[in-house]
C-alpha cells in the first residue's frame, strides 16, 4: 500500500479533530501524573492518554466498518519489516518458553493481592497477561509509529504536535522546579507522583511526568523532540540554555534507572555508532562520556539514595546465593553474612527484586551451561511469572527495566532485532549524513532510556522521526 505524502502547504490543509485527539494522546502518553485510577482497579493504566487513544481507535474502527475499502499497512515494507521480524521471533520465543516450562512455574495462588478488582485480576493474571503482552508490543508500534503516518499528514498537524509538546514540557519544568523551591522554602511535601494516589516522592524533580524515573526518560525524549523540531523548521531553537536546564532537571530526579539508561546509551553508541565514525568523533565522544561520567559520579556522591544503591550492590550477590529474598529473611541473612549496613541499605534493592530475579534466573541457567534461553528468550510475559515464582506472589510483577524484560523474554537475538527495528528505518529514510547521524544518536538515547526504564518513548520518537525525515525527503526532491 502506498502511504500518503505530507501536504507541505499548510494553507490548503485543515487539521481534523481526530488528528488533534491523536496528537493529544501522543503528547500525554509519557505524562504519568495524569493516572486517574490505579492498575489494581482497571487492570491497565487509566489516564488521559489512554482515553484519547481509545477515542482515536474507536473512531478509526467505525470509519473502517462504514468504508467499503480497508487499507492495511504492509508489514514487510522497508519501514516496518524489522519490527515484524522481531515480533515473529517473539512469538517463536513464546512457543519455546511454553515448551520448556517458562509459563508453568509453581506459583502461590493463595497470595492474592488485596483490593484488586475482578477485571484487574483477570488482565494482570498469569494466564491472560502473556497474551496481552503480545498485544501491547504490537499496539505500541502500530499506534505510535505506523498510525502517525496517517494521522499527521499535513504540515499544520506536525507543527501542532511540536507546539503542544513544547507547552507540555514547559509546564512540566515549571511545576517540577516550583515544587522543589516550595519544599526548600516551606518544608512542605512534594507534588504527588500520580493524580490517583497522591504519593510524595521527596526532594526529587518529576513535574507532571509521574515518578522521577519517568521524568528522567521524558526529559531525554524532550531533547530528541526539540532536535526534531529544529530539523523540521530548519532553525536552532534548542540552545545551550535549554539543554543545561533539561539536564539539570534530569540530574535532580536522582533516578537510578536514569543512570542505567545513560550507561546503556553509552554501550549502544559504542556498538552501533562509533565504529563507522572518524577518529575526531570518537575522541569527542570519549571526552563527552568522561564529562558525563564525572557529572553522574558527583551527583551520586551528593545523593544519599544513589549511594545506597552503590553500597548495597557489592553484597547483593551474596544475599541472592542463599536463595530468594523476602522481607522476613532479609535481615537474618544480612546478620549471617556480617553485613552491618543491611537495615540501612537493604530496602533499596528489596524494592527492585522484580528487576533482579529474571537476570538471576538466567545466570543460574548459564552456570549449568544452559544457554538456550539466554539467546532465544522465554516469551513475552514470562518475566512476571518468574518473579511470581521467586517472590511468592500471584499478580503482575513485571520489571521496570526494559533490558531485563528484553533479555529474559526474547534473549540476545530478540534484543538485537528490537534495536534494529528502531535504527534501520532512520538509516533508510533520508540521505543527509549529518541529520541521520544526529537522529541515530538520539534514537540510541531513547533505546538506552527504554532499557533503563520501560516506556513508549522510543516508539514516539521513531514515529515522529519518520514523519520529519519523510517530509525532508519530499521537500529535498521537489527542489532538486
Amino acid at each position: 500500500m502506498q502511504e500518503s505524502n505530507i501536504n507541505i502547504d499548510s494553507k490548503t490543509s485543515s487539521l481534523k479533530l481526530i488528528s488533534k485527539v491523536y496528537i493529544w494522546s501522543v503528547v500525554m502518553e509519557p505524562l504519568y501524573f495524569f493516572i486517574l485510577a490505579p492498575q489494581h482497579i482497571t487492570g491497565i493504566g487509566a489516564n488521559f492518554a489512554r482515553i484519547f487513544q481509545f477515542i482515536v481507535v474507536a473512531s478509526l474502527c467505525l470509519k473502517l466498518f462504514s468504508s467499503k475499502r480497508a487499507r492495511i499497512p504492509n508489514s514487510f515494507s522497508p519501514l516496518n519489516k524489522n519490527f515484524t521480524y522481531y515480533f515473529i521471533f517473539a512469538i517463536l520465543a513464546g512457543f519455546l518458553g511454553l515448551y520448556t516450562g517458562s509459563y508453568s512455574f509453581n506459583i502461590d495462588f493463595s497470595a492474592q493481592i488485596a483490593g484488586n478488582s475482578i477485571v484487574a485480576d483477570f488482565i494482570r493474571g498469569h494466564s491472560f497477561r502473556p497474551f496481552f503482552e503480545y498485544f501491547i508490543a504490537l499496539y505500541y508500534f502500530a499506534y505510535f509509529v505506523i498510525l502517525a503516518r496517517y494521522m499527521l499528514t499535513t504540515k499544520e498537524a506536525i507543527d501542532y504536535f511540536f507546539k503542544l509538546f513544547v507547552i507540555a514540557l514547559l509546564i512540566c519544568l515549571f511545576v517540577g522546579f516550583l515544587d522543589l523551591l516550595l519544599q526548600l522554602l516551606f518544608k512542605r511535601e512534594s507534588f504527588p507522583r500520580h493524580f490517583s494516589d497522591g504519593r510524595s516522592v521527596g526532594f526529587r524533580f518529576h513535574g507532571i511526568a509521574g515518578e522521577p524515573r519517568d521524568a528522567f526518560s521524558y526529559l531525554m525524549l524532550s531533547l530528541g523532540i526539540l532536535t526534531l523540531r529544529d530539523i523540521w523548521e530548519d532553525k536552532k531553537k534548542l540552545t545551550l540554555f535549554w539543554i543545561i536546564l533539561i539536564i539539570t532537571a534530569a540530574l535532580l530526579t536522582q533516578s537510578f534507572s536514569g543512570i542505567l539508561g545513560i550507561a546503556f546509551f553509552g554501550i549502544l553508541v559504542l556498538i552501533y555508532y562509533l565504529p563507522s565514525t572518524s577518529s575526531r568523533i570518537k575522541l569527542l565522544f570519549f571526552s563527552i562520556a568522561s564529562l558525563v561520567a564525572l557529572t553522574i559520579f558527583i551527583n551520586t556522591l551528593l545523593s544519599d539514595r544513589l549511594m545506597r544503591y552503590y553500597n548495597e550492590f557489592f553484597w547483593l550477590y551474596s544475599l541472592l546465593e542463599a536463595g530468594p529474598l523476602t522481607e522476613i529473611n532479609w535481615s537474618s541473612r544480612c546478620e549471617f553474612l556480617n553485613i552491618t549496613d543491611c537495615d540501612r541499605y537493604g530496602p533499596v534493592y528489596q524494592g527492585q527484586m522484580s528487576n533482579i530475579y529474571p537476570i538471576w534466573h538466567l545466570w543460574e541457567e548459564i552456570k549449568e551451561f544452559n544457554f538456550l534461553h539466554l539467546f532465544f528468550g522465554n516469551g513475552l510475559g514470562s518475566t512476571s511469572i518468574i518473579n511470581n515464582y521467586y517472590m511468592h506472589t500471584n499478580g503482575l510483577e513485571n520489571p521496570h527495566a526494559g533490558i531485563i524484560r528484553s533479555l529474559y523474554e526474547t534473549g540476545v537475538i530478540g534484543t538485537l532485532l528490537f534495536i534494529a527495528a528502531f535504527l534501520t528505518p532512520i538509516k533508510k529514510m533520508y540521505k543527509n549524513n549529518n541529520i541521520n547521524f544526529k537522529l541515530i544518536i538520539f534514537m540510541l538515547l531513547m533505546l538506552g532510556m527504554y532499557f533503563g526504564h520501560r516506556s513508549a518513548i522510543p516508539y514516539i520518537f521513531l514515529g515522529m522521526t519518520l514523519l520529519v525525515l519523510k517530509n525532508k525527503s519530499i521537500t529535498s526532491s521537489s527542489f532538486s
